[in-house]
């Protein structure tokens, strides 16, 4: 909480797609594995795919309530 206020929407934004590429890239790293049959730990293996698609969904979430709180504020009449 502290972070969003210090830095503004945008760094919260920007912090929310950065995490979601790590684990992105995390995932698709366990899924190249997996698909080689490399893969030892299926278990981590899913939790990192379920990890990425939180983060994908929390980022989705915030984008739509800023666009949304966005378009709230201009439909103000003044």
């Amino acid at each position: 909480a502290a972070e969003a206020t210090e830095g503004g929407f945008s760094s919260l934004l920007d912090n929310a797609i950065n995490e979601f590429k790590e684990a992105d890239k995390l995932s698709d790293i366990d899924n190249a594995q997996l698909s080689l049959g490399n893969a030892d730990d299926l278990a981590q293996i899913q939790i990192n795919m379920l990890k990425a698609e939180t983060m994908l969904q929390t980022t989705v979430q915030i984008t739509s309530r800023a666009v949304n709180a966005y378009k709230e504020i201009m439909s103000i009449q003044v």
